[in-house]
């Protein structure tokens, strides 16, 4: 009533014609037609338990001369707690969301390494591969933009090497042919060389700048009456020369080294004591 008597309450904290008693709190003004009526702070107790304590409340006016007032208390706890439900659910939600995206990203990362690691071994010594395996490479598919891009780069790499190792094998192989014919061309000319080396009836020798003698054919051998080669092999010349003529064979032999085109006649004496004259 006017004196803020309970009349009818169906709260069993009220008491029909006594004053009406929340217990110690307050009542704060929302707007025009609604109050919240929080309980007084205790030392402990959380902003959130507050809440749940409290209450919105509407009152109106009764008949035209105001006597009585319609209360009416609603107990937030039961939004606080739909409140608590919808913000848990969606936080549950957005969980799984994660989770989800989670797991996709793992699914993704692997099919990403799964594909990097195929073309890691497909690209391990690669030139080695390509200059000796004949067998085509097959390359991964994918379906991510840049790791397909990665795969074409080393296929057209691949490709690209695998035209200059066609050209260098072609090469090597045309250049094997030539040294072959080189090589029979060389050992024919030597062959000819021998036969007129072996055949001349002329003395020919090959000397080192010291006059030592490192080759000579048949003919030159019966010159200086040597059985072999090995007889003289390694010997000077010079000692084979008369005593008379050595010193102007010794300065046609320097003269000869330094350039000069010479022409000298000597005696020799052979190893069985035989006199020659030769001219060179």
């Amino acid at each position: 009533d006017k004196n803020g008597h309970v009349i009818m309450s169906n709260r069993s904290d009220q008491t029909v014609m006594t004053l009406m008693n929340r217990g110690p709190g307050a009542l704060n003004r929302l707007d025009t037609t609604m109050s919240q009526w929080l309980p007084a702070p205790a030392s402990g107790i959380s902003i959130s338990e507050l809440w749940k304590d409290s209450f919105y409340v509407a009152q109106s006016d009764l008949g035209e001369l105001a006597e009585w007032q319609l209360i009416l208390d609603q107990p937030v706890a039961p939004f606080q707690k739909a409140l608590y439900e919808s913000y848990s659910r969606r936080l549950m939600e957005l969980l799984l969301v994660l989770i989800g995206a989670l797991l996709l990203a793992e699914a993704l990362s692997r099919r990403v390494t799964s594909t990097v690691d195929t073309l890691n071994v497909l690209t391990r010594d690669l030139p080695r591969r390509l200059g000796t395996d004949d067998q085509e490479i097959v390359w991964p598919a994918t379906a991510i933009a840049e790791t397909n891009r990665l795969i074409g780069n080393f296929r057209e790499m691949s490709e690209l090497l695998s035209v200059q190792f066609d050209d260098v094998q072609e090469a090597n192989e045309t250049l094997e042919q030539r040294v072959q014919e080189q090589t029979a061309a060389l050992q024919a000319s030597q062959m000819e060389l021998q036969a007129i080396f072996e055949n001349e009836p002329e003395c020919i020798k090959i000397v080192d700048t010291q006059g030592r003698l490192l080759q000579m054919n048949p003919a030159g051998l019966a010159m200086i009456e040597a059985d072999s080669l090995e007889q003289v092999r390694g010997q000077s010349v010079f000692a084979l020369v008369a005593p008379e003529y050595r010193a102007a064979f010794a300065d046609f032999h320097r003269r000869v080294l330094a350039g000069e085109t010479l022409e000298l006649q000597f005696e020799v004496i052979g190893l069985k004591g035989g006199r020659r004259w030769l001219e060179s």
